[in-house]
């Protein structure tokens, strides 16, 4: 992950506001239906201003952080629901995905569907509003949302041991000439578009359920389950502390519905039961754009 992806991420920022937003939206009066649609409905309620959420933690995590890691990262331009793994090895990608890339994901992702406006000069107060008590107190609660952790590595699998493994063997393998004529290459160019597009059919609707787990809060054990630890099962959603001050900011934001997803395969049922399949294939072109690089 270097300065270059780093500062291409941060210029993105807007358009990840509005993917993420258009991948997570299920309810309201009047549905958006395109990414043209949330990007209208955001600069109506929000203004500018509301392009720009998620920017400060895609600083942070995307920039600083970085510095501080011990070996290179796959790039990705954008900070998407795919974790990167173009050159990468499957230790290397999980270990990426499992120890950082997660973290930045749930960050990102909720700052820019939280309906508290947050403020980059008060990091305690955005710190509460966008992880619960038990996420706080047990930061590895974030491995523990449910269907999470299995839809990154399904993602990593097919990205690694399907496009990557078929490319590199059998479309552009490293014993191909290079002295191809333009047509050659041109039927390879192609075959290799059509089995990316083979491979988003899998990958778009697990980036749209990758979406809403990320998003999903973590407040612990049900009532009835065991824990060492005082549960905040019952805690309200966002924030349990400078609740005063924070909920004057709430935002008149209606595109965001939160579901108790119980796992990976029950968020695509309900996804598919109340909303439809091809809410699954929301903003598959940029997925497909991603198959194309592995």
């Amino acid at each position: 992950m270097g300065a270059e992806f780093n500062f291409i991420a941060l210029l993105l920022v807007p358009f990840t506001s509005v993917l993420v937003r258009y991948r997570h939206c299920s309810t309201g009066e009047a549905p958006p239906t395109s990414l043209w649609g949330v990007l209208k409905r955001v600069y109506q309620i929000l203004g500018i201003k509301g392009l720009t959420y998620g920017m400060a933690p895609t600083i942070w995590l995307g920039i600083i952080l970085p510095l501080f890691w011990w070996h290179g990262m796959p790039s990705k331009i954008y900070i998407s629901a795919s974790p990167g793994v173009m050159g990468f090895s499957l230790t290397s990608s999980l270990v990426y995905t499992l120890v950082y890339y997660i973290f930045v994901l749930v960050t990102v992702y909720r700052a820019i569907t939280t309906t508290h406006e947050l403020d980059s000069w008060k990091p305690q107060e955005a710190f509460h509003a966008l992880f619960t008590a038990h996420e706080r107190r047990r930061p590895w609660a974030i491995h523990q949302i449910p269907g999470l952790i299995p839809a990154l590595v399904f993602n990593i699998c097919i990205n690694i041991f399907v496009l990557r493994l078929v490319r590199d063997t059998f479309i552009f393998p490293n014993t191909l000439p290079r002295d191809l004529d333009f047509a050659e290459q041109l039927v390879r160019v192609i075959i290799n578009m059509l089995f990316a597009l083979l491979g988003t059919v899998v990958l778009a609707p697990l980036e749209v359920v990758t979406t809403r787990l990320a998003i999903q809060r973590n407040y612990g054990p049900r009532v009835g389950q065991q824990d060492t630890e005082p549960s905040d099962a019952a805690e309200p959603p966002d924030v349990e502390k400078n609740a005063d001050e924070i909920q004057s900011n709430v935002l008149p934001l209606d595109l965001i519905v939160r579901y108790p997803y119980l796992g990976l395969v029950d968020c695509l049922c309900k996804i598919v039961e109340e909303e439809g399949w091809p809410v699954l294939y929301r903003g598959w072109f940029f997925t497909f754009l991603g198959a194309l690089a592995v």
